[in-house]
């Protein structure tokens, strides 16, 4: 059952895999682990865009809060969240 309490593990999850993917090591083997479809494709897209360029960010999450949560089947839940985060863009 989802709750605000595994919501939050989820959306941090997301935020560690994207840090991985976009930031230095440009490792995406984790995004497939909370993305799925269209959404896995357009983020790994990014992020090869991003190590084709030699860019890399780094983020920091500063504020996460569970805003709402919309339980809409068995294998399908819909999370608010409200989040602060610094995002630094780095050239090499």
């Amino acid at each position: 059952v989802m709750d605000a309490s595994l919501a939050e593990k989820v959306v941090r999850k997301w935020q560690t895999a994207k840090a991985q993917a976009l930031g230095h090591s440009h490792n995406t083997r984790h995004l497939g682990t909370i993305l799925e479809g269209p959404m896995l494709q357009q983020w790994e897209t990014r992020a090869e865009d991003v190590a084709s360029h030699g860019w890399a960010w780094e983020y920091q999450l500063n504020a996460l809060s569970i805003d709402n949560i919309n339980i809409v089947s068995e294998d399908r839940v819909f999370v608010e969240t409200t989040l602060t985060e610094l995002a630094v863009l780095k050239d090499k």
